[in-house]
């Protein structure tokens, strides 16, 4: 069906491995065939660029630093394995996490476990000398009950929350104010967690501003002022993950595409069928205000050039953040788990059938189940590439709805019409971009034991490809 209507685009930058790999179409027949649809494909080599571009960043400032993978950005246990490799540690939240990350040959000292009062856990943690990051004061007793049971110290950071910007509290995760942590520390420190060895400050702002982010660092730096005032010395800050990525090759796309739901009449949420229409530029979360929840795919300052800006705010009138981080001899931790698997990986399926609805508009119905569906963000809405067998299929602009592989109540896949330069036949192959690298871990985490999704990983040689199937 021709495109009949002004409906917007919006194209996926694609790394060059991906644009070399989509053309070898021989080799994708072979592995979808060898082990079915869908397929995650993933490739280390713009894992490595990303942390090489972060490092440059802070080699530029002359920060002290460290990099941590959270075991949460991805369920494919081969970049954890990398990450052992290269010397990146890493952020945790299970026993099982850190048993891999401990079977991958990782330092222990560079294992954080994120706060959490399961005794078992922190128990294991002691007893490996994985640092921990608390987030209650009850975590702290627990832990002291801990050590002293196994007569071993622990090192703790904390975390912080209740940071204030322009009079509103800044949204992050759950933490101790800065205000309530000074006494804490004091009082508890040398008093009742005797074998707990503080040494750093931990945070996670949930929005992808500057200007926030930039706010609860200066006021943790305040902190550790304070601290050092009183013979507390701190080590490192970790302002958590949260580092803003752009997906798209044009900005336009994405403005042109706001302001077309922004405009729109439809301001309640949709009903899912296909046969509906309004997904043609909809969103199915708008609010009656009209206010966007959707991840920004478009921004100007991603991954390490957002860090830079972030280091270079106002800390006082005569120092900015980095050099105030550099003049009290902080470390500067970051975990950016999105923003190192930027291009790493891509998910194959393969069209099962195709049919037209009501609006002749194309119905393709791909080759993964209703669960398999799930590992794809709610808000992920960028149009996929399209691999098509026949070189001379028909050459055009089409549009069509995708949906999953159930009979009975099929969903769909992506929340809008999607486009393609070609006439798409069954047995032609939709590629997701950036699924396979960070969208993976959403699905996988509650993914069926039974219904995995297999993963290959790219180990390139030469210029020649060679795949291996690895665990998730």
């Amino acid at each position: 069906m021709l495109n009949q209507e002004n409906n917007h685009v919006l194209r996926p930058i694609t790394d060059p491995w991906i644009d070399i790999f989509l053309k070898n179409k021989k080799d994708i027949r072979a592995l979808l065939i060898n082990y079915g649809s869908p397929l995650n494909v993933h490739h280390s080599i713009p894992f490595l660029n990303n942390l090489s571009n972060f490092e440059n960043i802070f080699r530029k400032f002359k920060l002290r630093h460290h990099l941590l993978f959270p075991t949460s950005a991805s369920k494919c246990k081969k970049f954890i394995e990398l990450s052992a490799n290269i010397g990146l540690g890493t952020a945790t939240s299970s026993i099982e996490e850190i048993q891999e990350c401990l079977k991958k040959k990782m330092d222990p000292t560079q294992i954080t476990v994120l706060s959490s009062q399961n005794k078992r856990l922190l128990h294991f943690a002691v007893q490996n000398n994985i640092r921990i990051i608390l987030g209650h004061f009850e975590e702290g007793n627990l832990i002291q009950s801990i050590c002293e049971n196994l007569d071993k110290k622990a090192k703790i950071g904390f975390k912080l929350g209740g940071f204030i910007f322009e009079g509103l509290p800044i949204a992050s995760k759950n933490g101790i104010s800065p205000d309530k942590a000074v006494d804490l520390l004091t009082d508890r420190l040398s008093k009742k967690w005797t074998h707990l060895d503080f040494d750093g400050f931990h945070f996670h702002i949930e929005e992808f501003c500057v200007m926030r982010k930039a706010e609860a660092l200066k006021q943790t730096i305040v902190l550790v002022d304070l601290l050092s005032r009183k013979g507390i010395k701190t080590n490192y800050i970790d302002i958590g993950g949260s580092i803003p990525i752009n997906y798209l090759k044009n900005r336009k796309e994405w403005g042109k595409y706001n302001q077309a739901i922004k405009n729109s009449s439809q301001i309640k949420k949709p009903d899912f069928k296909i046969e509906d229409n309004v997904f043609n530029t909809h969103w199915p979360e708008l609010v009656e205000n009209k206010q966007l929840k959707l991840f920004p795919l478009f921004n100007k300052f991603p991954k390490e050039l957002f860090v830079e800006k972030l280091l270079m705010q106002p800390f006082s009138s005569h120092e900015l953040l980095f050099q105030a981080i550099r003049s009290r001899g902080l470390k500067f931790v970051l975990q950016p788990g999105r923003a190192l698997l930027d291009q790493t990986g891509i998910s194959l399926v393969r069209i099962s059938e195709i049919t037209l609805n009501q609006f002749n508009n194309l119905v393709i119905r791909l080759d993964m189940t209703a669960e398999q569906l799930q590992k794809i963000k709610v808000d992920y809405i960028m149009d996929p590439l399209f691999v098509c067998r026949d070189e001379n299929s028909n050459i055009g602009k089409y549009e069509a709805y995708l949906i999953d592989s159930d009979v009975e109540n099929p969903d769909l896949i992506i929340k809008r019409k999607i486009h393609l330069q070609k006439k798409p036949e069954v047995g032609d192959i939709i590629c997701f971009v950036n699924t396979a690298g960070y969208g993976i871990h959403l699905h996988n985490y509650h993914l069926n034991s039974n219904d995995p999704v297999p993963n290959i990983f790219i180990n390139e040689e030469e210029n020649q490809y060679q795949y291996e199937m690895v665990a998730s």
